[in-house]
């Protein structure tokens, strides 16, 4: 269970690294709905925070 989290964290993080670098770099290339998709990064992030407050309270 723990290396499943580990890898959902990995994902949020670039999905994170990528709303900045594509703001660094690409700017006004990519279409405004690709751009989005980035912003997913921080929701998955508030996802697992709830899920381990959730595990550590139950055990």
């Amino acid at each position: 269970m723990v290396l499943n989290i580990q890898i959902l964290r990995g994902i949020a993080a670039a999905l994170v690294i990528w709303v900045h670098a594509q703001e660094l770099i690409v700017r006004d290339v990519l279409p405004h709905s690709i751009k989005q998709f980035g912003y997913g990064g921080v929701d998955l992030f508030f996802v697992i925070s709830g899920f381990i407050m959730v595990h550590i309270t139950r055990n």
